[in-house]
């Protein structure tokens, strides 16, 4: 009998830890890797503004489609990415091609949001391609507590980060190490 309340304690006690750490964490977290890559960057540009093909979300998403129009600011482009329980909501706020581009990112459950700042510059007759995101979940859900402890003790917006360049570079035929910003 002692075995099960160890059994049944220790299940709780996995379970509810992220929440309970979750719910003392702020909302602000930061990602950021970067990669040098044999690209030119005009090519890097295309593959990353090829959202059908190459979405922000990559491996979890499971369709992409163009976002209506009023999710469109300036005539820039925007989509929504599908990862089954939840919509991605992405709109590009900024772009200087084949240089920068500005993402802001909204989760539909979630009270989620993440600004990426993608830089791409020239490097050795290649490119060296820099992303940082700022992510802030907000209070609303009974998901932010969990959120916050994957995203800040789990590492899951620096896991993002270097998951999203690392498909960007298999997009490219490339095998890059990933660095810190």
């Amino acid at each position: 009998m002692i075995w099960l309340w160890i059994f049944v304690s220790a299940l709780l006690l996995v379970l509810f830890t992220p929440l309970l750490i979750g719910l003392f964490l702020g909302e602000d977290f930061r990602g950021a890797a970067a990669m040098e890559v044999e690209a030119e960057p005009q090519q890097v540009w295309d593959k990353v503004l090829d959202y059908a093909r190459y979405p922000t979300c990559a491996t979890s998403c499971k369709g992409v489609r163009d976002a209506p129009e009023e999710a469109k600011g300036d005539g820039l482009p925007a989509w929504v990415e599908d990862l089954g329980p939840t919509q991605l909501t992405v709109q590009v706020t900024e772009m200087e091609p084949p240089r920068r581009l500005l993402l802001h990112i909204r989760d539909s459950v979630v009270p989620l949001t993440a600004d990426w700042t993608l830089r791409i510059e020239p490097k050795d007759g290649g490119s060296r391609v820099a992303l940082e995101s700022d992510t802030k979940i907000r209070r609303g859900t009974w998901h932010v507590p969990i959120f916050r402890f994957m995203m800040g003790p789990v590492g899951g917006v620096q896991k993002g980060v270097v998951h999203y360049l690392r498909t960007l570079a298999n997009a490219l035929g490339e095998q890059p190490a990933i660095t810190g910003p």
